[in-house]
């Protein structure tokens, strides 16, 4: 029978120890001690996780079990979940009277070499008690897998010397390991699910991150990733699929597809594994309130201060007397449309070289991530939906609500968080007006980017707004039947792709997608079918053309696996004639003078 176990550990270390921020926190300090965002220092959980794979290795463990605890080289998975490391009492705030110095000496001269001194923040100085630092292993395992993992891991620490920077000159001596017995707990996987209501199609779920989390991320440069502030669905439904083969105790639960065939899951929970893949995911959004944030609209303006709407204008407009601004150009952002705007910190790391004891050539990298507080350290949550298929509705209600609860990881640094979800759907910040509304215009403002356009139709030489009016024309038709037309467009483009833009023949080959924000403005020549897809639209996504289910298919794969981009993963959510843009237009809202 799988339990959770937890090994709580503490590192008696004496002083100086020094686990160097990528930058200084105060003038005239060249190193200072590495700290969350709440200004605690802290050991990362990357270094014990380093320290403690390099001494398993000189211990002669089985190089299979330390790939499967820790993971292999160069990737954050493995079964073992390392914490971070604190000291029970934070020290005082950096000084400049608080530190030590180190030289580098000319050995020709014998004196001090040029820009060789190094001033070091001396936040846990040398002293007769060692500091007490206290961290945790999780993972889930069998009674017997748990006390080996125990006997090794434990083995492994006591192998540790020292930790954090300097290590050459004494920082850092680990003094003595206290390590407790694994504490055991039944997973208590459902053997009958209780009763729910039969007919829910909705849940709210919440995300709570205690810590900062790495989303996704955009690759600014080889060594340079910077997360998003939105959870997608995708990462949602993911966590979810690696949640259900841990409890299960499938292997490889990461990359395990869950499915009938995935039997382990399927003896606890039937229903998502036959319907899994079905199941839709939304986008989660940062907020500090009980509304979920909606995307603002490309077709909103701004003049000074204030804002306005033009998606109704058949011509821009000037906006009291001056040229409006659009989204691209704005430095402030409305506050109307619920959102939180988290802070970042960044996260440097390197490989090291197990030969030569030091840092890899080439190998250093820095991760962005989203703290779960705003710049006023209110908190954040983040707000996204679900949405069931009809069939056994009812067991896939009560599966999930026993198993959302056990997500505890999300992210590639697999930081801690508390997950929930609620019936129904929780209300937006900014609410919709009736599907038909004023003279039958109707305004889709996408919450999330969508396959729409096919990037074979846009050679270089055929990329101009003419020709994107046509392909969006061509898509809008075809995705309503032919009940609606679109008459103007606000809109944006993006490539991405990840390690799946190199499917073919190892060529760059990125996925072409409309940005969230986009807005389109249809006319309808048949109502009753209009009502039909915008209907269809707002409860399942945009539906993706044709050309992608031909291009992006590959034998032997299920098409999600090879195209990310689709409704069940969060993509092409609509909202349709969001208030904003009546209420808010140019001549309504006072600005045509």
């Amino acid at each position: 029978m799988l339990k959770k176990a937890t090994i709580n550990i503490a590192l008696s270390i004496q002083g100086p120890i020094l686990c160097k921020a990528i930058a200084s926190s105060s003038w005239g300090i060249d190193a200072t001690f590495d700290r969350n965002y709440k200004g605690i220092p802290y050991i990362d959980r990357s270094h014990i996780k380093g320290k403690l794979k390099e001494a398993l290795k000189e211990l002669g463990a089985n190089t299979d079990d330390i790939n499967n605890w820790l993971g292999k080289k160069g990737s954050d998975g493995g079964m073992l979940i390392i914490s971070d490391f604190y000291f029970e009492h934070c020290p005082r705030a950096v000084r400049y009277d608080n530190k030590l110095t180190r030289t580098k000496m000319d050995r020709e001269r014998g004196v001090v070499d040029d820009t060789a001194l190094l001033y070091m923040e001396n936040a846990f100085p040398l002293k007769d008690m060692p500091y007490k630092w206290n961290g945790c292993i999780e993972f889930i395992a069998d009674d017997a897998t748990i006390g080996t993992i125990y006997t090794e891991v434990v083995a492994g620490l006591k192998w540790i010397t020292a930790v954090g920077a300097e290590k050459s000159v004494g920082f850092g001596k680990i003094v003595s390991i206290e390590a407790k017995e694994p504490d055991k707990q039944d997973l208590n996987l459902p053997v009958s699910l209780p009763e729910v209501n039969p007919s829910e199609e909705w849940f709210t779920v919440t995300i709570k991150a205690e810590e900062p989390i790495l989303i996704g991320g955009v690759q600014r440069a080889a060594n340079y990733r910077e997360s998003e502030s939105i959870i997608p669905g995708g990462m949602i439904k993911g966590t979810l699929a690696a949640t259900l083969n841990m409890l299960c105790g499938v292997d490889n639960p990461v990359s395990t597809s869950i499915n009938e065939n995935n039997g382990k899951v399927s003896a606890h929970y039937k229903a998502l594994a036959k319907h899994f893949s079905n199941i839709r995911f939304t986008h989660a959004f940062p907020t500090t309130d009980s509304t979920r944030p909606v995307v603002i609209p490309y077709s909103a303006v701004a003049e000074g201060n204030n804002f306005y709407d033009a998606a109704l204008d058949d011509d821009v407009k000037l906006v009291n007397g001056k040229a409006p601004v659009f989204q691209t150009d704005w430095k402030e952002y409305p506050h109307y449309f619920g959102w939180a705007y988290p802070r970042y910190i960044a996260k440097t790391r390197t490989g090291i070289d197990e030969n030569l004891r030091r840092a890899e050539d080439n190998m250093m990298f820095t991760y962005q991530y989203v703290c779960p507080v705003d710049g006023d350290d209110n908190k954040i949550i983040w707000r996204g939906l679900i949405r069931l298929p009809e069939e056994d509705r009812a067991s896939l209600h009560a599966e999930l609500l026993d198993v959302i609860p056990r997500i505890t990881r999300m992210g590639k640094r697999r930081s801690k968080v508390k997950v929930s979800i609620a019936p129904g759907k929780c209300s937006n910040a900014e609410p919709e007006n009736d599907p038909i509304a004023g003279n039958g215009d109707i305004i889709i403002s996408l919450q999330s980017d969508a396959l729409m356009v096919n990037p074979d139709d846009m050679p270089k030489k055929q990329q101009t707004a003419e020709k994107l009016r046509d392909l969006y024309k061509q898509y809008w038709g075809g995705a309503s039947g032919k009940s609606m037309e679109m008459v103007r467009f606000f809109a944006h483009q993006k490539l991405l792709g990840g390690y799946l833009v190199k499917r073919h023949d190892g060529k760059y080959y990125p996925f072409y997608l409309t940005g969230a924000g986009s807005v389109f403005v249809l006319k309808i020549s048949n109502k009753e079918t209009a009502l039909r897809k915008i209907e269809e639209w707002k409860t399942k996504g945009l539906p993706a053309p044709d050309w992608v289910k031909i291009k992006y298919r590959e034998t032997g794969k299920e098409l999600w696996q090879t195209c990310p981009f689709f409704p069940e993963n969060g993509y092409g959510e609509v909202m349709v004639n969001l208030r904003w843009h009546f209420d808010n237009r140019i001549e309504n809202a006072g600005g045509a003078k």
